[in-house]
């Protein structure tokens, strides 16, 4: 068989399977369990807003998409208003003050926290983040549904969610 021909042919249906980093991840997968400081105070338990369709955005202030989705992000959470909650974790290593500066100027109003030692090696159930931005989106279940590598498109964010609220039967 012809070299060419079966690199092709292999390249073809490694395309065919889509990215596995934006494909849906497995449905039977356990709920996510992370906890991390909340930039307000206190903690953010993901695991407290199971029934909710939960968006995880993982980004660093330093990024320079970090201002685009910030505003895909409040659409969100206002469109969806009682179905989605965002969640959004700064990796940002200077902590309180450049991520409180960012989300005064972001006008973000959404839950924002700050990455402990765990999710920025990767000890986490999201497992390593090798590059900012990274989206997980959880189903009302509280498992991850999509994962989202990069910059969120106008609609890639929409299309992750469509599946999801279309379906209410999950609690």
């Amino acid at each position: 068989m012809n070299v060419g021909r079966t690199l092709v042919a292999i390249l073809a249906v490694v395309a065919a399977c889509g990215s596995p980093a934006n494909s849906s991840q497995n449905r039977l997968s356990p709920p996510v369990a992370l906890t991390f400081p909340a930039l307000d105070g206190g903690t953010i338990d993901v695991a407290a807003y199971r029934g909710d369709i939960v968006v995880v955005h993982v980004f660093a202030t330093w990024s320079p998409p970090a201002l685009h989705d910030s505003q895909i992000l409040v659409a969100a959470a206002a469109s969806h208003r009682g179905q989605v909650r965002v969640i959004a974790i700064a990796m940002d290593s200077s902590g309180y003050r450049l991520v409180a500066a960012w989300r005064n100027a972001a006008k973000v109003h959404y839950l924002v926290g700050l990455a402990t030692e765990a999710i920025r090696t990767g000890h986490t159930v999201l497992g390593p983040i090798h590059q900012v931005p990274i989206t997980f989106v959880l189903d009302r279940r509280g498992r991850i549904a999509q994962r989202i590598n990069g910059v969120l498109g106008d609609a890639t964010l929409e299309a992750a969610l469509a599946p999801l609220l279309a379906d209410p039967s999950t609690p």
